[in-house]
């Protein structure tokens, strides 16, 4: 017999050792984990004591089940309504099978019968999680199952992993010995990102507590008008999502400012193994035909903060388009990992960030 209770505050270090066992955030340390959940599940600007954090599923009194909640807000059929992101969603590897279904129930029927009235935005990392919100009437984004990269440098790469060959690191740069490495490199992931591709636009850092709020907020409304469906930002929403996160100092803002007008604002994230994630990109439609030149800029960017690998996971139809275009790596899961509940009609107009997805 499953029973349910919502999720305090000083629950969050046991629900630690059940994400654990059931093989999810395997190199997260109990404080990181910790830290990050308490401000996405309780510290967001939507959340409110009236609201549940999240569910727990019990068995005899034993944790075997939990879902944490992100209040956010969400665009859709040209309406911002209140939304829900369903975070690390486990079971416990021996009760998996209809305590999965159930914990799915419960989280539909807590905001869909209880006149909580949010729409329920899930996140998952399986494909049989993908069948389980198909069989409740959930949709799937298309292309929320890609993610591209880019090799930015092939000496810091192999000098990071082989320490010994650092003497060795400008033989790199010769065009004979990349023809050599970089097809071994494709096969395990890595393309490298052209000296030749490279543009000419120079970003600058952002200070986003020092930005003019009036041009922040007009780019913003301008940037909503490139998508239909996907989650709301504004002011509020990036001040929590990147300057009050609990690791705040990884993430670093760049704009470009022309004329006294703000152009493009990027935020950036770099990770403790010279990964650049890009996981947010607010830009003005007008300006569409200089994408390819700003996605080279930040690429560039990226390597001047150390980094030697470049991420995202923005899908976004204008800026897929210039992924495409600029030929990074695309790694393609067999599911999509963006669902919708209620169900909705889903066009191409989508918007879904690295951002949106990863919190750590």
């Amino acid at each position: 017999m499953y029973t349910f209770r919502t999720l305090k505050l000083e629950d969050i270090p046991q629900i630690y050792h059940l994400i654990q066992e059931a093989g999810l955030n395997l190199h997260s340390s109990k404080d990181h984990w910790t830290a990050l959940k308490k401000w996405s599940f309780f510290d967001s600007p939507l959340y409110h004591s009236d609201l549940p954090a999240g569910h727990i599923m019990l068995a005899n009194d034993e944790i075997i089940g939990f879902v944490g909640y992100s209040y956010r807000k969400l665009k859709r059929t040209n309406k911002i309504v209140p939304a829900v992101i369903l975070s690390d969603y486990a079971i416990h590897p021996k009760h998996r099978g209809m305590a999965g279904l159930l914990l799915c129930r419960k989280s539909i029927e807590t905001f869909d019968k209880n006149n909580l009235c949010h729409d329920i935005v899930a996140l998952h990392h399986s494909e049989a999680a993908g069948k389980i919100w198909k069989s409740f009437g959930a949709v799937a984004l298309p292309g929320t199952n890609r993610t591209y990269s880019a090799l930015m440098s092939l000496p810091k790469f192999i000098v990071a992993r082989y320490p010994l060959l650092k003497p060795c690191s400008p033989l790199f740069n010769l065009k004979i010995l990349q023809s050599i490495l970089c097809p071994y490199l494709l096969k395990k992931g890595k393309k490298l990102f052209l000296a030749s591709q490279r543009g000419q636009i120079q970003i600058i850092p952002f200070e986003f507590n020092q930005a003019n709020e009036l041009l922040l907020d007009e780019l913003l409304i301008r940037f909503e008008t490139c998508y239909g469906i996907g989650l709301y930002r504004d002011r509020a929403y990036l001040n929590w999502r990147y300057r009050t996160h609990p690791f705040c100092q990884n993430y670093y803002w760049y704009s470009l400012m022309e004329k006294e007008k703000l152009r493009a604002v990027f935020v950036l994230k770099k990770s403790k193994n010279h990964n650049i994630h890009l996981c947010d990109f607010f830009f003005d439609p007008k300006e569409q035909f200089l994408l390819n030149d700003f996605m080279v800029a930040l690429i560039n960017t990226s390597l001047d903060l150390g980094g030697f690998s470049f991420y995202t996971k923005i899908v976004c139809k204008s800026i897929r388009d210039v992924f495409d275009s600029l030929n990074l790596y695309v790694e393609e899961k067999s599911y999509d990992q963006y669902w919708i509940y209620p169900q909705l009609r889903v066009s191409d107009n989508i918007l879904f960030t690295m951002g949106d997805f990863k919190d750590d």
